[in-house]
């Protein structure tokens, strides 16, 4: 049901394949499901298509390599970038975002995107803010041979 959450649009069904289900809109904004469990799912939002821009842009803008399995961001959103990463079937790769604005029980979103990383199977494994001003996260790697490349991880806090 359309509400003001979701600006006068439809919810979003669930996604029959998993991902992101989008529903586009002639008033040029965008239904998304964001899979929280806060509570019924899918629970919709929706952004306008310049607020998705945005978003895009300030990932863009806003970036960091890890050093040392380590990067510091002090942004809203940003995109950190991995380095080349091995880690084995069944096994985890740790790394940490320092960032000032990333405090105990202040809501946080992490992806992950392949860039030259060629096997199947990375998945974002956990990601906590157990000490303020530190997002601890892991990769996972769930395929039949180990990773062999660098991922993308885009962030937003609060």
């Amino acid at each position: 049901m359309a509400g003001n959450n979701t600006q006068g649009l439809p919810a979003v069904a669930p996604s029959s394949t998993g991902g992101i289900t989008a529903i586009p809109s002639a008033t040029g904004k965008v239904s998304l499901d964001t899979y929280s469990t806060a509570g019924a799912a899918p629970q919709t939002v929706g952004p306008t298509a310049f607020q998705l821009a945005s978003c895009a842009l300030t990932g863009i803008y806003n970036s960091g390599t890890l050093s040392s399995n380590t990067a510091t961001l002090n942004t809203r959103s940003g995109v950190i970038l991995t380095g080349s990463i091995s880690t084995a079937v069944g096994s985890t790769y740790a790394f940490t975002i320092v960032n000032s604005l990333a405090t105990t029980g202040t809501p946080f979103q992490l992806n992950l995107a392949a860039v030259s990383d060629t096997t199947p199977g990375a998945f974002l494994n956990s990601a906590t803010i157990a000490t303020s001003g530190t997002i601890s996260a892991t990769i996972g790697n769930a395929g039949t041979a180990a990773l062999n490349g660098t991922f993308l991880v885009p962030f937003h806090v609060g």
